[in-house]
């Protein structure tokens, strides 16, 4: 979560009854209760590149859109880093205003 949606989460941690971690990310100090995403970031060692990218798949995303029943949608990964754009532009952010 980050500076933004901190005050989201009392809400989620009421209707989730699977939420257990939360990890900040932002400017301000971390929120007692949460994780330092830059700290955890130091204290591990980065994994080894699968050297995976263009049409290998990226993963299984759920969405419901108009029925409501949850199905899986395979996106390869250049299909989820075009999208991407589709989910950070609603929030203001892009390459130039992260």
């Amino acid at each position: 979560m980050d500076d933004h949606c901190a005050p989201m989460v009392a809400d989620l941690r009421a209707r989730s009854r699977s939420l257990a971690t939360r990890i900040h990310r932002g400017d301000n100090p971390t929120p007692a209760g949460k994780l330092p995403y830059e700290a955890l970031i130091e204290r591990h060692s980065a994994v080894t590149d699968a050297r995976r990218g263009g049409k290998d798949l990226a993963g299984g995303f759920y969405a419901g859109r108009t029925t409501g029943v949850p199905k899986s949608v395979m996106l390869s990964r250049t299909r989820s880093t075009s999208s991407s754009g589709c989910w950070t532009d609603p929030f203001g952010r892009s390459s130039s205003n992260p």
